[in-house]
């Protein structure tokens, strides 16, 4: 296809079409074209691929082959420029596949258990009181109390009390226990409204006792 003659009297290149035509001057006059008429090329390029769906798409899987870092920038410019249609895109592509997502999320944690204990560890510090939490749901999960307690209902509680142990007064201290005012063996619910913050021994000592009755051995409610 490319015969070698004289040098272009314009660019200087020897390369050039079997009919004469310098191929370096002609790729800057389309280049130049292109530029100039980049609209209008895009609405015929748009009504060619609509009408040629299956040569369009071979064709570009040819093109992204053949070039990969060239296909991986463009692809990446491409999502940086338009973040809300990918957002938009993903979120319903995960909505369409949940188990697929699911199957993802799986391996991933497979494959990255060091980022996993990180990304727990930073949950639990931002999210004090989270393990009391799901310890107690837990817990009712197992006697089948029904109910879950709500995320951050440790730190509301804390703030409540005042930082104190609702039986004795004292300091909660660090190690604080969430309790269920009606004991889960007594049929109490496992639900936020049923929830104490309690000093460790104080929780010891009350263990599955009747609130009242627990109090009035403590010299309250006589």
């Amino acid at each position: 296809m490319i015969d070698k003659l004289l040098p272009c009297i314009k660019c200087g290149s020897s390369e050039r079409y079997i009919d004469g035509c310098c191929i370096q001057c002609k790729k800057k006059r389309n280049l130049a074209y292109m530029d100039k008429h980049s609209e209008k090329l895009k609405v015929k390029n748009s009504i060619w691929r609509e009408n040629n769906r299956e040569s369009a798409r071979l064709t570009s899987a040819e093109w992204r082959r053949d070039n990969p870092e060239k296909a991986k920038e463009t692809k990446r410019s491409w999502r940086l420029k338009n973040k809300t249609k990918e957002n938009l895109r993903h979120a319903k592509w995960r909505k369409d596949n949940p188990e697929k997502v699911k199957a993802a999320i799986r391996r991933w944690v497979i494959n990255n258990p060091d980022k996993v204990r990180a990304m727990q560890a930073n949950y639990r510090k931002s999210n004090p009181g989270i393990n009391r939490i799901n310890r107690q749901n837990r817990r009712a999960r197992t006697q089948a109390s029904g109910g879950k307690l709500s995320r951050g209902l440790a730190s509301k509680l804390f703030k409540l009390q005042k930082g104190k142990c609702a039986c004795c007064k004292q300091p909660l201290g660090k190690d604080y226990h969430l309790d269920h005012i009606m004991p889960l063996a007594l049929g109490g619910s496992n639900t936020d409204n049923n929830i104490q913050l309690l000093r460790q021994r104080c929780n010891g000592q009350k263990g599955a006792k009747q609130p009242t009755e627990f109090m009035q051995e403590r010299g309250f409610l006589l």
